[in-house]
């Protein structure tokens, strides 16, 4: 191991899939819808009008497949459950006859996720043509009298659990990962206030307890953790069981290629997989929108087949497995061919008009990297800013070029408003944010944050808080809009209400450069409430920790503390 003298080891030689990544990734959905905005988590296309309009028309051609049937359809792991609103508007709007035959299967394996299904109202228009289910793709089970017509997940797959695989000579290794952090590593542990300061090993410790009280601090122990890969033989491997082993002995028999290569190996999709195709009846289908590749690639030094959205990891799909399995089952499959490792769309049909579900597939899915624009648009706005916002109408022209659903793209408008907000455009700022609600209100917290960030600039401050708070009643975990709030408060002298802010936004801030002012403040305001003794626990808290851990305490922090010990009693 290099630098040892300088690690602390966690755990030495485990799965991927049972790496502290992996593990806090998990843990980081209990936030809630939160956590997509928080870890910047990618939604905007697979949720979007222009690939909710493709369901819809592979949707349209099952149906008519079994004619006056009653269409039953699922989607595992919805997540935020915008995909099946817009395919439930889409149908009801412009195909309304199918709509009336129709029925949704909306689940998810969170809880959380689930209740903010029915707390956030999102289905409210599509009550009678909606079931709401708290359950896992990974064992998924249909209603025996609610035979799936199409089943549909988008970055599911992606995250089970899997192993790093490596292919060399038809040898099989799987990459184990050892866990490290800096033995000089310090970090505040904000689930009790004020935070306490924890070395590396006192985070070891916690590493080992349970994982839900982790949750504030998810995103701070995710980005610590230093990971180093060694290779082992399969035949070395102890923690595979005999069925997972051998499944994966015949799936590399198959595969055809000289040169070495790694892939993400997850016998718990193989399960699931089996599973729901077992339950498809005739003249059905499942499709999945996953990050993966769709054939083996030379292997990257240092490069493992794993990608990460903040505390967030996925680890990508390799297709040629999900049609190794498609095949056993005697089902035909269709598939993309995108850029390896970006976004693939794989459609098995079982039933006897292979032919006709290509063209359909092919014709709605084979084009999706291009169909995406809103991307490309914001990078090119990025790019020539000056020329951009010299006259708000080239944006808008720019956004008329682009195709109608594109146009709805929440990234598009979204950063559109960003960007505004960021020139001190704030009305066109407004506009734009107003405008990215239309189709996520029920789930639009950047939006909310910052259309409270726009009012508290237009000094509408009333209006600032209202949208901050509706923020919060998404996700109370949202630092961010805890962190707009204490400024608008203490603006307005509300100190009170300022102090609850600032301390939910120390439990759940990520980064513990950004706590200082409002600790600082923390203490003059309670000094203001004749809270004294709250007022020196932090000076107090603030030089035993610069005494701890120097480094961490800004200067200027520090001076200001001094000043503050100095002043008289008000």
């Amino acid at each position: 191991m290099k630098n040892n003298k300088n690690k602390l080891i966690l755990r030495k030689n485990i799965s991927r899939k049972n790496s502290l990544k992996i593990l806090l990734s998990n843990l980081s959905w209990e936030r809630g819808i939160g956590n997509f905005f928080i870890e910047d988590v990618p939604f905007s296309y697979s949720t979007g009008k222009s690939f909710a309009a493709k369901l819809t028309n592979l949707i349209e051609y099952f149906s008519e497949l079994t004619p006056n049937k009653k269409t039953y359809l699922y989607e595992l792991g919805a997540g935020l459950g915008i995909l099946s609103k817009n395919i439930l508007d889409l149908i009801k709007t412009k195909k309304p006859d199918l709509y009336k035959n129709i029925l949704l299967n909306i689940s998810d394996s969170s809880p959380t996720i689930v209740d903010h299904f029915t707390r956030l109202n999102i289905f409210e228009k599509h009550l009678s043509k909606t079931n709401l289910q708290l359950a896992n793709a990974a064992n998924p089970a249909f209603n025996i009298n609610q035979k799936p017509k199409l089943t549909y997940m988008t970055y599911v797959y992606d995250s089970l659990p899997a192993r790093h695989i490596e292919i060399d000579n038809k040898e099989i290794f799987e990459i184990r990962i050892t866990e490290t952090i800096d033995k000089d590593e310090k970090i505040f542990n904000s689930t009790v206030f004020p935070p306490k300061l924890i070395n590396a090993q006192e985070i070891k410790s916690l590493l080992q307890d349970e994982y839900i009280k982790l949750l504030p601090i998810v995103s701070k122990l995710t980005n610590i953790i230093q990971e180093e890969h060694t290779k082992f033989h399969i035949d070395k491997i102890t923690d595979i069981s005999s069925e997972e082993k051998k499944e994966l002995l015949e799936f590399v028999e198959t595969i055809d290629n000289l040169e070495p290569f790694q892939f993400n190996y997850s016998y718990e999709l193989g399960v699931s997989l089996r599973k729901i195709i077992k339950q498809m009846p005739n003249e059905s289908g499942f499709l999945t929108l996953d990050f993966g590749t769709t054939k083996p690639l030379p292997i990257k030094k240092d490069n493992l087949p794993i990608i990460s959205f903040g505390a967030v990891s996925a680890s990508p799909v390799f297709f040629p497995y999900i049609q190794y399995i498609a095949k056993q089952e005697n089902t035909h499959c269709f598939i993309t061919d995108n850029t390896q490792g970006h976004n693939q769309v794989l459609l098995i049909y079982k039933g006897n008009s292979p032919e006709n579900t290509k063209k359909v597939f092919d014709s709605n899915f084979n084009d999706i990297n291009k169909s995406n624009q809103a991307f490309s648009t914001i990078e090119s706005i990025k790019k020539n800013k000056d020329y951009y916002l010299s006259d708000p109408n080239k944006i808008e022209n720019l956004i008329k070029k682009l195709p109608k659903y594109d146009q709805e793209s929440y990234y598009l408008v979204i950063n559109i408003a960003t960007i505004l907000y960021n020139a001190k455009q704030y009305k066109k700022a407004l506009y734009y944010t107003e405008l990215s609600l239309k189709s996520y209100k029920a789930i639009a917290i950047p939006s909310y944050l910052l259309l409270g960030k726009i009012y508290s600039k237009l000094d509408d401050t009333n209006n600032a808080i209202t949208h901050l708070k509706k923020a919060l009643e998404i996700s109370k975990v949202y630092a961010d809009a805890y962190n707009e709030l204490g400024i608008i408060l203490c603006e307005k002298k509300a100190y009170s209400q300022f102090l609850s802010a600032a301390k939910q936004y120390l439990r759940y801030c990520q980064d513990d450069n950004n706590i200082w002012n409002h600790i600082i403040m923390m203490s003059i305001f309670n000094t203001y409430l004749k809270n004294e003794k709250e007022a020196k626990e932090i000076l107090d808290w603030i030089n035993m920790t610069a005494v701890k851990a120097p480094k961490k305490v800004p200067i200027s922090i520090l001076i200001k503390a001094g000043e503050l010990n100095k002043a008289p009693k008000l």
